[in-house]
C-alpha cells in the first residue's frame, strides 16, 4: 500500500486548525478579528470538532486507494468542505481584511484544487498485464 500525501497533508492541516478551535476558541476568534461571545465560542468549538472529524477520516484513509469507487466518499467530503470554506474565507476577507482569512483562503484553495483534480481527473491505470506492464487487453507490437 502506498501513502497518499494529499490525505496526510489535509489531515495535518485540519488538525492544526481544529485543535486550537477546540481548546482556545476565544483566542482564535480574536485572531480572526471577531469579538468573542458565549455563542461564538461554542460555534468555534463545533467547527474544531468537525475539522478533527475530517482529520481523523483522512488520517485513517491515508493508505487506501481513494481514486476508485470506494474512495470517492472521502474525496467528496473533503472537496465539499474545502470548496465551501474557501468561498466563505474569501467572502470574510472581502468584508473584514484580516490576514488570517486570506491565509486560510489560500490553504483551502490549494486543497480544493487538489481534491477536485483527484476526484474529477483522469483515473489511474493500476491494473497490470501478465508481463507486468500496461493494462489488461493491451496488445504489444
Amino acid at each position: 500500500m502506498k501513502l497518499n500525501p494529499l490525505l496526510v497533508a489535509a489531515a495535518i492541516g485540519y488538525s492544526a486548525a481544529g485543535l486550537p478551535l477546540i481548546f482556545a476558541p476565544v483566542e482564535m476568534l480574536t485572531l480572526f478579528g471577531t469579538s468573542p461571545s458565549e455563542g461564538s465560542a461554542w460555534t468555534a468549538q463545533m467547527l474544531g470538532a468537525a475539522l478533527m472529524g475530517l482529520a481523523f477520516l483522512d488520517w485513517l484513509q491515508r493508505y487506501a486507494e481513494v481514486g476508485g469507487i470506494l474512495g470517492r466518499p472521502v474525496l467528496i467530503a473533503n472537496l465539499a468542505f474545502t470548496t465551501i470554506a474557501f468561498f466563505a474565507s474569501l467572502s470574510s476577507y472581502r468584508h473584514q481584511a484580516a490576514p488570517a482569512f486570506l491565509a486560510s483562503a489560500v490553504v483551502l484553495g490549494v486543497l480544493m484544487l487538489a481534491f477536485g483534480i483527484r476526484l474529477f481527473g483522469r483515473p489511474r491505470n493500476t491494473t497490470r498485464g501478465p508481463e507486468g506492464g500496461g493494462g489488461a487487453g493491451v496488445t504489444r507490437r
